[in-house]
């Protein structure tokens, strides 16, 4: 297994690449394990049974159907949304709905994961739209995932009315990189500083009720320790060099991330660095969080789920982690297999739970 800051490194260099691109691009493993899932759906679709060859037949047989595989069909997208007043790619976001008429409806937003987008995404949007949600999945900006995760949040405020959103019901999922956009949507204080070029008002009237991730990265960037190759790759996404890191690292070294707000030995511009990333703001007021994670993940290793677990704790929050047995780590954008309903069953009952009237 890869040293855990060896996992961090792969994913930022990642993440770096894609805001170089400006949207982004499949990393390697979820691109490989996409590939596999598409190349079985297409080797069993196409799979004929081949006839028999011990009876020659003395006339012309009926013809016979091959049954083919079967899978629930997926669904259309539905057209896009801009949560901003730009028309960028990564300024998208798709809503779903079911087709019952109700008086006002919960709110989620998923955040898709690193190399995807918010398509990839729509049989687990489709199957929450279906439990009476409001679904919406945005398309963000790595290097401004938390202007990004934000401003959604100001767009659902917006908009409540024309949409029959419960500004009192809403929650946040994250996959995988997804994780991030995620935590800081549901644990920044004060968004006014991140909201940038939002062009709607800050969002004060929604307090996020509840907060889940799968497979989920959360950017702990104390985990490099001396490693400047790991270092280097934190650089594109925080906005600082390697120095500049290394400083923040020396003055914030021993010290529970819940703690760093209240260190008077930062320096402003450190304050914006750390700001970017959700461990600055935890705190004893964030939301309950549901923490599900596959234990053989080899895409972000289990350990990752358990000190985020471990310092939202300490922050006096309420987390619950959940460890299932398995591999896979795409398992939100696997809505046709059999492994989902082990992801969606936790989080439809934490969520039902969580945002109960």
């Amino acid at each position: 297994m890869l040293p855990r800051h060896n996992v961090f490194l792969l994913f930022l260099v990642v993440m770096v690449w894609l805001a170089a691109c400006g949207s982004g691009a499949v990393d390697s493993d979820e691109s490989a394990q996409i590939g596999t899932i598409l190349a079985t759906e297409s080797a069993e679709s196409e799979a004929i049974a081949s006839p028999s060859a011990t009876t020659i037949p003395t006339a012309t047989p009926e013809p016979t159907n091959t049954p083919r595989p079967t899978r629930p069909p997926t669904p259309t997208p539905p057209p896009d949304l801009n949560y901003t007043d730009d028309e960028r790619t990564n300024a998208k976001m798709q809503l779903y709905v079911s087709d019952e008429t109700v008086a006002s409806l919960p709110v989620l937003i998923i955040f898709h994961g690193s190399g995807v987008t918010k398509t990839d995404y729509r049989g687990m949007a489709h199957y929450f739209a279906q439990q009476g949600y409001a679904v919406l999945v945005p398309n963000y900006r790595v290097r401004n995932m938390a202007e990004d995760a934000l401003c959604v949040l100001a767009w659902v405020q917006a908009n409540a009315d024309t949409y029959a959103f419960d500004l009192d019901r809403v929650a946040v999922f994250g996959h995988s990189l997804g994780a991030m956009p995620t935590t800081l949507a549901a644990t920044v204080d004060d968004s006014a500083e991140l909201l940038g070029d939002c062009p709607y008002p800050v969002p004060d009237q929604i307090d996020v009720k509840a907060a889940a991730t799968f497979g989920g990265f959360f950017g702990d960037f104390t985990a490099c320790g001396n490693d400047n190759n790991c270092l280097r790759a934190y650089t594109g996404f925080m906005g600082a060099d390697s120095a500049e890191l290394t400083a923040i690292l020396d003055q914030i070294a021993g010290v529970p991330p819940h703690e760093w707000r209240t260190l008077d030995t930062l320096t402003d511009a450190q304050r914006d660095i750390l700001s970017k990333l959700p461990l600055y703001w935890l705190d004893a007021t964030d939301p309950p969080f549901l923490i599900m994670h596959r234990d053989q993940d080899v895409t972000v290793d289990a350990t990752v789920a358990e000190e985020f677990a471990a310092n939202y704790t300490a922050a006096g929050a309420q987390p619950n982690v959940l460890l299932l047995p398995g591999l896979s780590h795409n398992d939100p954008m696997n809505a046709h297999t059999d492994v989902f309903p082990e992801m969606a069953d936790p989080l439809a009952t934490f969520l039902a739970e969580t945002l109960q009237d």
